[in-house]
């Protein structure tokens, strides 16, 4: 049976580059360790696992490699990376600053407007936690809604934009109340992935498969609750 070590490297060059694990890592064995090509896979069963008690989190491979071989982590000055980050729309966070210092990935959430009448591709009304109806169309959305509204105590109806989940009506006495106005510019925060580049001296951005993207174009978010930060 192939070492932990073996069995990542053949992962990270089959282009699976996220490993989810349960907490600490030391000592784990090939069986106890998770490969995906995508974040989100990873972080999926990382929340799988948390159901029974367990604590997974998520890391990007080859960091994981470079600790198990002993290889010096990189060194970025601290100040220099605010500075940078400080130009973006995102929270800086401590912990955030000390992976980018360590040349590793960091993850981040990008803050950015979207118009939810152009981005929501559907409507979903919901009583509980049950899903009632999907709809293509904000007005039969909401005509169902205020339909059930008299029927269930909890009735909600959001917006689905593919990356996120926008709540537009929650139900109140059976009277519907707009959360979010939906004609209206909304803030949204997307979960993304960060690296600082020595060479050009700037921040490059990356999606949940690790391709770098501009992330002001970002189609997708990421729950970076199961993120490791050592």
């Amino acid at each position: 049976m192939p070492t932990a070590k073996e069995y990542l490297s053949d992962r990270f060059w089959k282009g699976e580059r996220w490993v989810s694990f349960e907490v600490p890592m030391e000592g784990l064995e090939m069986k106890d360790l998770h490969c995906f090509s995508a974040y989100g896979a990873a972080a999926w069963l990382a929340g799988v696992k948390s159901k029974y008690g367990k604590l997974y989190k998520v890391r990007e491979v080859g960091e994981v490699l470079q600790s198990m071989k002993g290889e010096p982590a990189a060194r970025h000055d601290k100040e220099i990376l605010r500075k940078v980050l400080g130009d973006f729309p995102v929270e800086i966070k401590e912990s955030t600053l000390f992976l980018l210092a360590q040349g590793q990935y960091g993850a981040i959430s990008w803050r950015k407007w979207i118009n939810p009448l152009t981005a929501i591709q559907s409507y979903h009304v919901t009583s509980g936690s049950k899903l009632e109806c999907t709809f293509d169309s904000l007005q039969d959305a909401l005509v169902t809604c205020q339909q059930l509204a008299k029927r269930y105590d909890t009735v909600s109806l959001t917006g689905n934009t593919g990356y996120a989940s926008i709540t537009l009506y929650n139900s109140f006495n059976g009277e519907l109340v707009e959360q979010n106005d939906p004609s209206e510019m909304l803030p949204i925060a997307i979960g993304l992935f960060t690296k600082f580049n020595q060479g050009k001296q700037q921040l490059d951005f990356y999606n949940g498969r690790l391709r770098k993207i501009n992330p002001a174009e970002a189609d997708e978010d990421n729950d970076l609750s199961y993120f490791y930060e050592a």
